[in-house]
């Protein structure tokens, strides 16, 4: 099985804070949490979603949380948090990249 490495977003100004596993009835998340110097905090959850299409980044807005989400080769992964959506997407190129680096290293 791939092993799940947290991704660094220090380039990005933001450290990981904590990380928990949440097991689900048919599944298994991860949630990884990050803060700013500011104290601004993003979250990072990434699912096993086989058997689902892949996606390119998806953007969500609502009631002023934002999302970047995608589908990469059955795992599901969103970054969320009040940060501007132009952070939030680098944050998630970051995290596409580390995240399938560590499932093929």
């Amino acid at each position: 099985a791939p092993r799940l490495v947290a991704p660094d977003f220090t380039t990005e100004g933001s450290s990981l804070v904590g990380g928990r596993l949440m097991p689900t009835a048919h599944r298994t998340a991860a949630q990884f949490m990050y803060q700013d110097a500011g104290g601004a905090r993003i979250s990072l959850y990434v699912t096993d979603d086989p058997g689902r299409a892949d996606t390119g980044f998806r953007f969500m807005q609502e009631d002023g949380a934002r999302a970047y989400y995608w589908l990469d080769g059955g795992y599901g992964c969103a970054i969320a948090g009040a940060a501007p959506e132009g952070k939030l997407k680098a944050l998630a190129r970051l995290a596409y990249r580390q995240l399938l680096a560590g499932e093929t290293g």
